[in-house]
């Protein structure tokens, strides 16, 4: 890094030029580039020392959830178009998918906010059920882990509701903010695990009606040791704001899980 930043100065002064050591820049340039990629991606774990690769100036909106946001408001492409102060072609592209500069999708965040229900350039841009496969994903692959491999999807004041009586499902109840819900993975992978060698995607179906999505599926994860006869059906509800996962709802078969799980047995 710190060559890296010696060949940018140089540049910067004129004492290097691009021709005399191109391979060492961008060679810095597509690691770093590489490793921002693999920590949003949840792959690596970032350090204190990590830098980022600047916000790209232009980006597509979610045309689906731009578009459920428009009619949400009773907008006319031409109405948000007037809202935000552009064409109505340009209201027609965003919904295409077409790249928008970050001032244009801030503009049409503005025109779509009313004071009970702000929107973000975040939220335009991102991808609601996206983040929620990332999710299940993660609890099968980074388990209690998944806080810290992935933590870029999550709010840092997540709330985290699982159903359930504490004292025969010890994983139940409500976590509030990041640290909580750390703490609530761990005990949840205390008492159950993942099958070995499964592979979960076939299992889980995802809708979402704004920014919410709606999971549900049957789910394999048993009590350590006593792998499942049938799967557990699971619906989850989600909720992602600016870009992150910020409250989550897992329902299941509360009773079919205190018996399987038997804690007084366990213990």
């Amino acid at each position: 890094m710190r060559r890296y930043l010696n060949s940018v100065r140089g540049i910067l002064s004129g004492k290097v030029h691009f021709h005399q050591r191109p391979n060492h820049l961008l060679k810095a340039f597509f690691c770093r580039l590489a490793r921002t990629t693999l920590i949003e991606k949840g792959i690596l774990i970032p350090t204190p020392g990590d830098t980022f690769m600047p916000k790209p100036r232009y980006k597509s909106c979610n045309a689906e959830l731009l578009k459920h946001l428009r009619e949400r408001r009773r907008f006319t492409q031409a109405d948000l178009a007037a809202a935000a102060g552009y064409t109505e072609r340009l209201i027609a592209k965003a919904e295409s998918g077409a790249t928008l500069s970050r001032e244009t999708i801030e503009d049409i965040a503005e025109a779509l906010s009313t004071p009970t229900d702000p929107i973000t350039p975040d939220d335009l841009t991102s991808d609601p059920i996206l983040i929620a496969q990332t999710y299940i994903h993660g609890l099968y692959v980074h388990q209690k882990d998944i806080v810290d491999r992935i933590g870029h999807i999550f709010d840092e004041n997540i709330v985290a509701v699982i159903h359930g009586d504490p004292r025969v499902i010890p994983f139940a109840g409500k976590y509030c903010g990041i640290d909580e819900v750390r703490a609530g993975f761990q005990v949840f992978f205390s008492f159950l695990e993942v099958p070995a060698g499964h592979d979960h995607r076939p299992h889980y179906q995802y809708v979402s009606q704004g920014t919410n999505v709606v999971v549900w599926g049957r789910s394999w994860i048993h009590p350590i040791g006593a792998p499942l006869c049938d799967p557990m059906p699971i619906c989850n509800l989600m909720k992602i704001r600016q870009g992150k996962l910020y409250y989550f709802e897992d329902q299941y078969d509360t009773g079919r899980t205190a018996v399987l799980l038997d804690v007084d047995k366990l213990a």
